[in-house]
């Protein structure tokens, strides 16, 4: 039902404010504006659910929400699991939780009828997207310079023994997954 898939949204925000928290946290000692990026990204989410709370309640009058339980992988679904990945896995994950939500809200967006939830829908499948987009970059900077996003002054500066990489030994970017 209509009021089923907003439930799952909403928990799919929270799972999502959560990640990006975690990666400003991860991230705040050694790149201030990645940390800040990561903030916003949250704040972005925070704003989705409330969009999808305001939804529900004209939808569900009174009714309670109860989002269901957690809709990240169970092996990664609490903050202590998180923390013993590193980070690129933490990123990809992250990159999935959006994948995710972008069809979530895609499938949502044909399945109501009501064309405000559609429109809605679509927007933010869009923003989720442009999520996407953002962290398969942080990933792509994190791949060519491992130091990135860790404390000390040369993020630039390869780990030892990795050598550099020269303008042509560009990793591969990550490409969206197809629904």
């Amino acid at each position: 039902t209509a009021l089923e898939a907003l439930g799952v949204a909403v928990r799919n925000e929270m799972d999502s404010i959560e990640l990006y928290q975690e990666l400003a946290d991860r991230c705040r000692d050694s790149d201030k504006l990645a940390c800040r990026r990561f903030e916003l990204l949250a704040a972005d989410e925070a704003q989705h659910r409330e969009f999808l709370i305001a939804k529900w309640k004209e939808l569900a009058g009174n009714l309670e929400l109860k989002p269901p339980p957690s809709q990240l992988p169970r092996d990664r679904v609490t903050r202590e699991q998180r923390q013993r990945m590193n980070l690129e896995d933490v990123l990809k994950l992250a990159m999935e939780e959006e994948r995710r939500a972008r069809e979530l809200y895609l499938r949502a967006a044909r399945e109501t009828e009501d064309l405000s939830g559609q429109a809605m829908f679509r927007f933010l499948a869009d923003i989720e997207y442009k999520h996407w987009v953002h962290l398969a970059q942080e990933l792509d900077l994190l791949a060519r310079y491992p130091n990135y996003l860790r404390p000390g002054p040369q993020p630039w500066h390869p780990e030892p023994g990795l050598g550099s990489r020269g303008p042509g030994e560009t990793p591969k970017r990550p490409q969206p997954k197809e629904g």
